[in-house]
């Protein structure tokens, strides 16, 4: 008997309120997934700037210079030779 009597207690309305309840809380928990997902991919573009370096763009002016100055017959080969492998090595 107390088997039925648990589920006289039981209303329909306060099984439906507990559902309900539960699915807002799924939801609340998918939309956190959601947002530290897009926070995880936020940071890894950041990253892959970061690890690029501000210099990167620098170098490749300054390599770029140094080979035309060397055309124009103002600048020794070794300064660009220097320049170019300044690039290709990157910031460290």
């Amino acid at each position: 008997m107390a088997t039925m009597s648990n589920r006289a207690t039981s209303s329909p309305n306060s099984t439906r309120c507990k559902l309900e309840a539960s699915v807002r809380a799924s939801q609340a928990n998918y939309q956190a997934a959601q947002a530290a997902r897009d926070s995880a991919t936020a940071a890894l573009e950041r990253n892959k700037v970061d690890a690029e370096g501000p210099d990167v763009p620098y170098l490749k002016l300054s390599m770029e210079r140094a080979q035309q100055m060397f055309k124009d017959g103002v600048m020794s080969k070794s300064l660009v030779e220097d320049s170019e492998k300044n690039y290709q090595l990157g910031p460290e």
